[in-house]
């Protein structure tokens, strides 16, 4: 979907992420189909109409009430999809030069913690990041040189279904 920010076939997005273009097809028609991207132009390529995608959907989020009514397959699906897609665009970036440390001039973190709240603390973490990425979200300029990308993951790891460890 990053990739689709500009208009691009499918074989353009093969080429671009470097795998067979069937591959994609399948991938692009059931974007298509949950309206995740939408057809922009079309033309004729010998006998075939060659379309045009364009990303309707900038992002994902996996809402608590919908993960609930998934089975568990589906959830961890989605779940590595959001960090396979995080993940490239990281190694993209850094294939491209992107520098990491205190001495760079990037605006760019990773980081992994495990931090020790207690439930109620739990929740406010959440609301707040949740609210710090939404206010940025609002601001979004639709420049693509200047796009960011951000994958925000915060769950307790008790085992007890109600949050309790």
């Amino acid at each position: 979907l990053m990739l689709l920010r500009q208009p691009a076939t499918v074989a353009e997005l093969a080429l671009r992420l470097g795998v067979p273009t069937t591959r994609l097809y399948h991938h692009v028609a059931h974007l298509e189909a949950v309206a995740h991207v939408h057809v922009v132009a079309t033309r004729k390529v010998r006998s075939v109409t060659e379309k045009r995608f364009s990303a309707t959907a900038l992002g994902f989020r996996l809402d608590p009430s919908l993960a609930s009514a998934l089975d568990a397959e589906t959830v961890h699906r989605v779940i590595g999809s959001m960090f396979d897609i995080t993940k490239a665009e990281l190694v993209r970036a850094v294939d491209n030069g992107l520098e990491w440390g205190p001495t760079s001039n990037t605006s760019s973190a990773l980081r992994l913690e495990q931090l020790r709240l207690s439930p109620e603390r739990q929740r406010e973490l959440v609301e707040r990041l949740v609210a710090v990425i939404e206010e940025f979200e609002a601001d979004d300029e639709g420049d693509d040189d200047n796009a960011f990308v951000t994958l925000l993951a915060a769950f307790p790891t008790g085992t007890s279904p109600h949050g309790h460890q």
